[in-house]
């Protein structure tokens, strides 16, 4: 008799834990039919992987069960149900946050932003209505409820003996075995899947967050949590009061010749010292008239904003006479006509993911970490109080257009989470009949930019102001057939220099694809009333052919071309002083006639000079600009050497003899980047329910 209720009770227990198992096979189905994947593609990207990880799951609730009952003597059927109804949630929150963001809910992401994602994700739980989303509800419900009908635990609950005891730390020893050969498996079997839009199908939340909770499988979680767990609030305190202090950073340098140009005025008024970066942007309009006139636009109409990422454009070549007049005729004649473009624009994009980290400044006003994963990757449900967000307040229309997939890096992830509403990217283009490919990452920059500006035409129909970031495609090469269409004399010039060529014909090719861009977009009623801001959004690192000293080259990396251009500009303008990527949030914010709350670092484009460029690169190249003065790390001596400029660009003129370096302000360059990495890994940028 004993024997046959040992083996019943297995019977039981295996046909709970399959019911179980399907239950979560249906929820992998479901998430393959959503993103697309037919069932060659679903197995190729590891579904059966991840029907392992979720056996692996049951077996650790189970054995859970057993350890609790002979310890505490916790009926098994209560954890079994808890266990799953756990699992099972959180399998469909991550069932819901993969198909919006095309990736798995980290912890840290649950840990600090679950009441938001939970409010995000609302509106996709009517993908549950599906007929394998209720059958997955169904056969959950049969596992949990037929312990409850059918006693598993006969009288062992009533009466517990240490035989009980072991039996239930021998049977937890046993599952945990079990556990420990599947996991194991699948491990050894998991570099046989392909990683990427499929991840989520070949992976276990549950078990992604064990490892990340206890720094088995980190994936760049163990430093975000080893900030947290290792400073006080009073730190991060701290933290943000030396970011706050870098907005009000003394400017230096005297540019004469500007004083009938606006003085941006300042920004912001602290909310709370808990908050230090947390503040009120102040709304003034007298200065956002002064600087509408300023651009021609008018003061009493509503304001079109568009700003344009040109992926391939840095400062260089705009400003060397060669390249300006030969490869780049029609940008450099429109900045002539219709611009104030800032000569000394910086980018603070340096590392991988370098359009990531460019689009983050600009939208957001804040520095990103270059020793870290771009913010957009990995903190994309940062708290921040984005440029989107404040124009999506004041009755704008937002918009992200790019050719490429606004997917990728979790791009579109974050700019839905920060005030993005409409999003056009090489899908809906290729519907509007765009198919020129540059390669197989997006497509051409000539039909992008044609298309784009018919979709602008469309959206201000709309009768909202409209806001709209244009992104073209991360790509800088070019075919061979198109160097071979350069003029003679830069080809001459360039011989033995063939990546540089090929990086000319492609801003040849992004040349007449702007002139024609800006040509339509002038003759469209809308742009009366618009600002176009264009800029690179980071400077390639590609060698020209001219010479150029070592602190030239480290310039060249660091620069790039930043224009507000308007059809009606009645004074274009050269602007000397040095301003970053970081200062268009508020001047737009301004033209915008903008106010809420913000957590931003930038001054505006117009505060003379704009807020100091410096980047620290785990210290091995550390440099910086504020005003005058110019740092660079010379590379091959490992040391800061300073420059006072009187008047010369340091990416154009040699520099004289260096000043002593100022040491401390090197050291809190250092002290700023260690800050804003563990405020922006530990989410403490801005205060939680601070905006609606």
């Amino acid at each position: 008799m004993r024997i046959k209720n040992i083996v019943r009770k297995i019977a039981l227990y295996l046909l709970t834990g399959v019911l179980a198992l399907l239950a979560f096979g249906l929820l992998r189905w479901l998430l393959k039919e959503q993103i697309g994947f037919d069932w060659p593609k679903a197995v190729s990207s590891g579904f059966w992987l991840g029907i392992q990880y979720d056996a692996g799951v049951i077996i650790l609730i189970a054995a859970l069960g057993f350890l609790l009952f002979g310890i505490i003597g916790i009926p098994r059927r209560l954890t079994w149900l808890g266990g799953l109804a756990f699992f099972y949630a959180i399998s469909v929150a991550d069932l819901l946050y993969f198909t919006r963001f095309a990736q798995q809910m980290n912890w840290w992401v649950f840990r600090y932003h679950r009441v938001e994602v939970a409010n995000l994700l609302v509106d996709k739980l009517s993908m549950l209505r599906q007929p394998v989303g209720v059958a997955s509800l169904i056969v959950l419900g049969i596992a949990v409820i037929l312990p409850f009908i059918i006693n598993f635990e006969g009288k062992e609950a009533e009466s517990i003996s240490k035989d009980h005891s072991y039996f239930n730390v021998l049977g937890a020893s046993l599952t945990v075995t079990l556990l420990l050969g599947s996991v194991s498996w699948a491990a050894f079997n998991y570099p046989k899947y392909e990683q990427g839009r499929g991840g989520g199908i070949a992976n276990s939340l549950a078990l992604l967050w064990l490892g990340q909770i206890f720094d088995f499988n980190t994936n760049n979680y163990s430093a975000i949590k080893q900030s947290i767990t290792s400073e006080e609030e009073s730190a991060f305190w701290q933290k943000a009061e030396l970011l706050a202090r870098y907005r009000s950073l003394p400017p230096e340098g005297e540019f004469a010749g500007y004083e009938d140009i606006p003085l941006e005025p300042p920004l912001l008024e602290p909310k709370e010292k808990e908050w230090p970066l947390w503040a009120k942007l102040l709304k003034d309009d007298k200065f956002s008239c002064e600087m509408r006139e300023l651009i021609g636009v008018s003061c009493e109409k509503d304001l079109n904003i568009i700003v344009v990422f040109a992926e391939a454009l840095r400062a260089f070549e705009y400003l060397k006479k060669d390249t300006a007049t030969f490869i780049l005729p029609k940008t450099s004649a429109l900045f002539k006509e219709k611009a104030l473009l800032f000569a000394a624009a910086y980018s603070e994009a340096l590392s991988a993911g370098q359009a990531a980290r460019a689009q983050f400044s600009t939208s957001c006003s804040l520095l990103s970490d270059n020793n870290a994963a771009a913010t957009f990757f990995t903190h994309t449900t940062l708290r921040a109080a984005c440029l989107p967000e404040l124009l999506h307040d004041a009755g704008y229309l937002t918009a992200l257009m790019t050719a490429y997939d606004s997917s990728a890096g979790s791009m579109r992830a974050f700019e839905m989470l920060h005030g993005t509403d409409r999003f056009f990217d090489e899908d809906y283009y290729i519907s509007r009949g765009v198919s020129e490919r540059i390669d197989s990452r997006g497509l051409e920059d000539g039909p992008f930019l044609a298309e784009t500006v018919k979709i602008l035409g469309e959206l201000a129909k709309e009768n909202k102001p409209l806001y709209a970031n244009i992104h073209t495609l991360p790509a800088y090469w070019t075919s061979k057939a198109a160097v071979d269409d350069l003029p003679e004399i830069i080809r001459k010039r360039g011989a033995g220099h063939q990546k540089y060529l090929e990086y000319l014909a492609r801003l040849k090719a992004l040349d007449q694809a702007l002139d024609h861009f800006f040509t339509v977009f002038f003759s469209l009623p809308m742009a009366d009333n618009s600002v176009v801001i264009l800029l690179g959004d980071h400077s390639p690192a590609i060698e020209p052919y001219h010479q150029l000293s070592d602190l030239q080259k480290q310039e060249l990396t660091r620069r790039i071309p930043l224009a507000v251009i308007t059809k009606n500009m009645p004074r274009p303008l050269l602007i000397p002083w040095p301003v970053q990527q970081i200062d268009i949030a508020p001047t737009v914010a301004r033209l915008a006639k903008a106010e809420g709350e913000v957590a931003w670092l930038g001054r505006g484009l117009l505060a003379r000079p704009g807020s100091p460029f410096m980047a620290d690169l785990s210290a091995k190249d550390l440099s910086f600009r504020t005003g005058r003065r110019a740092c660079y790390t010379l590379l091959r001596e490992q040391k800061v050497e300073c420059y006072l400029l009187n008047g010369k660009d340091p990416l154009l003129d040699e520099l004289e003899t260096p000043l002593p370096p100022d040491q401390e302000f090197i050291d809190y360059i250092r002290e700023f980047y260690i800050a804003i990495e563990e405020l922006i890994a530990a989410n403490k940028i801005y205060p939680l329910g601070a905006r609606p």
